[in-house]
């Protein structure tokens, strides 16, 4: 079985079963900006991201599956083969977004004004 390390348009995968977040682990390859940037976000909210292989079995449980890149920032998945997720933002996505909107627009120690 194979497992999913990364997607052609985007960068990195999140995906949430129940309480759990879980990306691939990154052997060989760097981690982007937006994936840390999130990975960080998580963390100050007391959320854990755990590093593990996912394969399509483990996609199929998702309640929510988020593809992250530098332009695409944050974006939920409603659908991949004939698994269905839904069409609106689950409480993931709505949490990222919202926090690192906060973060873009804001003086965080991450923002440098030149």
């Amino acid at each position: 079985m194979k497992n999913v390390l990364n997607l052609k348009a985007f960068s990195y995968i999140l995906i949430r079963i129940g309480e759990e977040i879980i990306t691939p682990p990154r052997e060989g390859i760097l981690d982007g900006i937006t994936l840390q940037s999130a990975i960080e976000v998580l963390a100050e909210s007391g959320m854990y991201v755990e590093r593990r292989e996912i394969s399509s079995d483990l996609l199929k449980r998702a309640d929510e599956i988020l593809i992250l890149g530098t332009a695409a920032q944050i974006q939920f998945v409603e659908s991949w083969d004939e698994n269905t997720l839904g069409s609106e933002p689950g409480s993931l996505c709505l949490h990222l977004r919202k926090e690192m909107n906060k973060i873009l627009n804001s003086n965080h120690r991450w923002i440098t004004q030149i």
